[in-house]
């Protein structure tokens, strides 16, 4: 009966212990410690690591060009939009060098990525 019990708890802990990776993560782990070049090398072969990432950045710095303001202020009528546009004295923004359309950095950029970096 004792060695029925223990043959059933070593294959259960070999079972959870490698199905969930645990027995090659420390199988890595400890060739990283021991420094030998030719072990890391042969047990990093043996091993894949994956990390899952989804990052999201809201108001990165980036510029609106003359043709985007212009776009944006008349599509959406916004007062901050509309204020980066400066007309000349016949209100045309290509008359005369008084016409301009301000163009530097703001916080208007959106950046996203997701995904599944992966090595093995």
């Amino acid at each position: 009966m004792t060695y029925l019990w223990l043959k059933w708890v070593h294959i259960l802990s070999a079972t959870v212990l490698f199905g969930t990776g645990l027995g090659i993560a420390w199988f890595k782990y400890r060739a990283d410690r021991s420094g030998d070049p030719g072990l890391i090398v042969g047990v990093s072969r043996l091993t894949v690591t994956a990390d899952y990432f989804d990052i999201g950045i809201d108001e990165t710095i980036d510029n609106l060009f003359a043709d985007d303001t212009i776009k944006a202020c008349a599509e959406t009528g916004n007062p901050d939009v509309c204020r980066l546009i400066h007309r000349d004295a016949r209100y045309t923004l290509w008359l005369t060098n008084d016409g301009y359309t301000i163009s530097t950095n703001q916080n208007i950029g959106k950046v996203k990525m997701r995904g599944i970096d992966a090595r093995g």
